[in-house]
């Protein structure tokens, strides 16, 4: 009775695995489980591939059947050193045969809708940042899910974009560009490379300031070149326009004084010098409100130089009239 006890051993494990064949096609109902939860070993499930030949030829796939349906694909191949690749491919909803739709190349390029990512991480196709949530919370005054930019050595401050829904249907997207509202360093630019060359051309600081040909704007609008616009509109903001001059009391200066101040001084009084106009620029509201003074003062040297005129016209006619009065009595 040893003997088939001893057989019956040594042949149990062939019958219990005897579904498994290493030459062939294999299939199971049962559970598979690898590894074990008393130790600290990495547990191994191998798929051998071939050394030859190169890239996809090389390809071993894992594959998820569904009965009556389509299947899923894990598909990893070799390169043409120690590289390898993983790829994952899902069935269309049509059918046929399963698509790459994500792609891990040896050097951690993922691609989704290529299997050529150019770069670390390269999206063919469009991408949604979150999602429509149904909450409430997040109707007002709230942001939605931010894209960060790091990847620089010991910088804090924060670069991301993001959704904010001020209220009901009504959104904002945000960019933050730092963390110092009175900095002038940190900025969002944009402008295009020339090769290895920079060149801005529209940049914001993070104090608000904006620049247009200019990368350090010293105002709230800094414009460094032409501007053509259908209509600019200025508000005075506490300057005072000048219909004083057609007030009563208004130091009006005689033709003479003004004479003399411009043979002078080279200007009108009370206008900035070309000197002046070069090193310190022109304050276009400024300007216009100092012109329309002149303007204003001109029309009343013209309202008394008409006076003057009619005077004059009235006395040429009473002088014209007794002339020929004269001329009659001779």
């Amino acid at each position: 009775m040893k003997i088939p006890s001893l057989v019956l051993i040594l042949a149990f494990p062939a019958l219990l695995f005897s579904q498994w064949d290493t030459n062939g096609d294999n299939s199971s109902s049962g559970n598979l489980k690898i590894g074990s939860s008393t130790n600290d070993n990495i547990p191994e499930l191998t798929i051998v591939g071939p050394n030859q030949p190169l890239g996809a030829g090389s390809a071993r796939d894992i594959n998820f059947d569904f009965a009556a349906a389509g299947e899923a694909v894990i598909r990893a191949y070799r390169g043409g050193s120690w590289d390898t690749y993983l790829q994952f491919l899902t069935m269309p909803y049509n059918g046929g045969s399963p698509k790459i739709r994500m792609h891990i190349a040896g050097d951690g390029r993922v691609g989704v809708g290529t299997s050529s990512p150019g770069t670390s991480f390269e999206v063919n196709g469009h991408i949604n940042l979150g999602s429509n949530l149904s909450d409430a919370a997040t109707q007002n005054n709230s942001y939605g899910n931010k894209l960060y930019f790091l990847g620089a050595h010991l910088n804090t401050d924060p670069l991301w974009i993001s959704r904010f829904n001020s209220s009901y249907d009504v959104s904002e997207l945000r960019v933050n560009i730092g963390d110092n509202l009175t900095s002038l360093s940190d900025k969002f630019v944009v402008g295009t490379t020339y090769g290895n060359l920079w060149q801005s051309h529209f940049t914001v600081q993070s104090n608000g300031f904006v620049g247009i040909g200019t990368s350090n704007p010293d105002s709230q609008l800094a414009v460094k070149g032409l501007i053509h616009a259908q209509e600019v509109k200025v508000d005075l903001n506490g300057a005072v326009a000048p219909d004083y001059v057609f007030k009563e009391g208004y130091d009006l200066w005689s033709i003479n004084a003004v004479e003399a101040y411009i043979d002078q001084n080279g200007h009108l009084p009370n206008i900035p010098s070309a000197a002046e106009f070069k090193s310190e620029g022109l304050n276009l509201k400024e300007m216009n409100l100092k012109l329309l003074e002149k303007i204003e003062e001109l029309t009343l040297y013209i309202i008394d130089q008409n006076a003057k005129i009619e005077n004059l016209e009235l006395q040429n006619e009473k002088i014209f009239k007794w002339a020929e009065g004269v001329k009659i009595t001779n």
